[in-house]
Parts: C-alpha cells; structure tokens; sequence
C-alpha cells in the first residue's frame, strides 16, 4: 500500500465503499476513459499513469459501492462489524504503522462500548439502599400519623392533644409527604425535621404522647441510610466508567479511516490478498446492513441506497 494512503481521512463520507471488483472489458470506450477524480488523486500522490487516457483492457476495472451505513446500526451491531471486520483487516495493516494504530484504537472503543452498555443500572449498594429508605419511610409515616391521631383523639388529655397538635405542625412544616421524594432529596429534608423534633418543647411533647421510641427508630432509619449513601459515594465516587456518548462516534470514524484506506489501496494497488480480505469483508457489511436497512424501511423513512447486487 503506497504511505501516502496511511490514515486517508474520509472527506465528508457517512458511509464506507465496499470493494468488491469486477472486470469490465465489454464496456464502451467511454466506460473505459480514466474518472477525473481518479486522476487527480494519481496526481496528488505522485503515481505514474499510462500514455493513453484509458486504463489498458486487462486492468480496466469497476469499483462497486457497496456501503455500510455505520449511523443506521444500533450499537450491538456495531460492536458486532468492528469484532468480524478486524480479523480481516489485520493481516492487511501489519505493514501499515499509523493504519494498525487507528484499528487498535478501534478494539479499544469497541471494548469500551461493551463494557458501557454491559454496566448494570444497579450497583452493589441499590438494593441496601431500597431497604433502607423504605424502613426510614415507614418510621416517618409512623411517627407523623401517631402525632396526628393524638391531637385528634378524643380520649386524650387536653396537654396530650396540645402535644399533639404541635408536632403534627412541625411535620406539616417540612412536609407530610416527605416520604414520596427520592431518598437524596428526602435526605435533607428529614435532617431539618429530627432537628425540630430534637428541641425542648418537641422532645417534651413526644414524651407527653409516649412516642419517644418512635421517634428514635426514625432517627435511627435516617442515620443508616445516611451512612450507607457516605459508603456508595466513597467506593463508587473514583471510578471512571466508559460512557457511549464518547466511544461510541469514535468507533465509526475510526471503521471509515480504515475501510475507506483499504478501499484507495485497492483502487490503486491491488493484490490478490488484499483482493481477497475485502470480498470477504463485502460479505460482512451485507450481513449487517440487512437489518439495518429493514428496520429503517419499516420506521418508514427513506431506505439508504443499495447497490445492485454483484
């Protein structure tokens, strides 16, 4: 492969050529006049062509377009096209330095991408942290609807349901439906409620309706999920986890660089292994363009163009 080809940016191309060749002796002399846009390239990178303006017959070859639209796969098939496309690249890029730098770089974003979408929602502290904020919402409810049902109760001494009334006030104060808040946001709210509750008249009226105890679980519930959150934050605050959003883009320009080098060398100087690796690579994309391409036709949007088939 001439150097020059070494890590050919795609100018503006969404999709990659496949490369699959055919010979095209039969075709009119007009079919065989040199592309333009073929002989600039020859031009920028210095490689001699022939006297005439036409490829000569044996040579005079059609690249077919063949394309793997990278946007249309979702992320399992794209992991799925890096996994099948380098065994076959590889061989090719051994004497191409900076080509099998972009490729390695490719597995590691591939590698990266699974470990994103493999990452569990949960953690090792999500179910502790469930329990412990359900056990903290019941001893809330519990306390709060004791105090309410003490300034109501009619059997109870008028200082009882003075008492009563007080507290049910404090918590109507910092919200009777605490418990309905996600735990972090409750978090700060039951703080400033235990710290009313924990003042002269409010500890005196929890003793006057004999709720002392309750109050104590609550207190008791708050602090351990408090100590369990402190826990999740400190194992899990340092790790640096692969996100889609950031390997995800990377992995597609770096499948183009690469398929769109192999496609320029191909074009310029074949060989019969490299002719070889990209039939088979042909066959990959195929593959995995069909269920793309059937999934967008059925979404109803306009299908992405299909060649002909070869």
């Amino acid at each position: 492969m001439p150097a020059a080809f070494n890590a050919l940016e795609p100018q503006g191309k969404q999709s990659i050529p496949s490369m699959s060749r055919t010979n095209d002796a039969g075709s009119s002399p007009e079919a065989q006049r040199l592309p333009e846009n073929f002989r600039i390239e020859c031009s920028i990178f210095s490689i001699a062509l022939p006297a005439s303006s036409r490829f000569p017959l044996e040579t005079n070859l059609t690249i077919k377009m063949q394309s793997l639209f990278t946007t249309l796969l979702n992320t399992e098939e794209l992991t799925t096209a890096a996994a099948r496309l380098a065994p076959l690249w590889e061989p090719l890029l051994a004497t191409q330095p900076l080509l099998e730098i972009i490729a390695n770089a490719a597995g590691a974003d591939r590698t990266a991408i699974i470990q994103a979408t493999s990452r569990q929602a949960t953690s090792d502290f999500t179910d502790p942290l469930k329990a412990a904020d359900a056990t903290r919402d019941a001893a809330f409810a519990t306390l709060r609807d004791f105090s309410g049902n003490w300034a109501k109760n009619p059997a109870a001494t008028p200082a009882e349901r003075a008492a009563g009334d007080r507290l049910q006030a404090i918590f109507a104060t910092h919200g009777n439906t605490l418990h309905t808040l996600g735990y972090t946001r409750q978090t700060g709210h039951m703080t400033a409620l235990i710290a009313d509750l924990k003042k002269p008249q409010s500890t005196a009226d929890l003793a006057a309706i004999t709720q002392t105890a309750l109050f104590a679980n609550m207190v008791q519930a708050q602090t351990a999920l408090e100590t369990l959150a402190a826990d999740k934050a400190a194992t899990e605050g340092g790790q640096t986890l692969p996100t889609l959003s950031e390997h995800r883009p990377q992995l597609e320009r770096r499948i183009n660089l690469i398929l769109n080098n192999l496609a320029e060398w191909q074009a310029l100087a074949p060989t019969p292994a490299l002719n070889e690796a990209i039939a088979k690579m042909d066959e990959v994309i195929t593959t995995l363009m069909a269920p793309a391409l059937a999934r967008r036709t059925k979404a109803g949007a306009t299908p992405a163009p299909v060649p002909a088939p070869q």
